[in-house]
């Protein structure tokens, strides 16, 4: 159950990099 909850965390983590990278400041 934790290592799922990290996996998510993980995930969630990338897909903000993800539109940090992806928008323009």
């Amino acid at each position: 159950m934790a290592d799922c909850k990290s996996l998510d965390i993980h995930h969630k983590l990338t897909f903000k990099m993800e539109i940090y990278i992806m928008t323009p400041l």
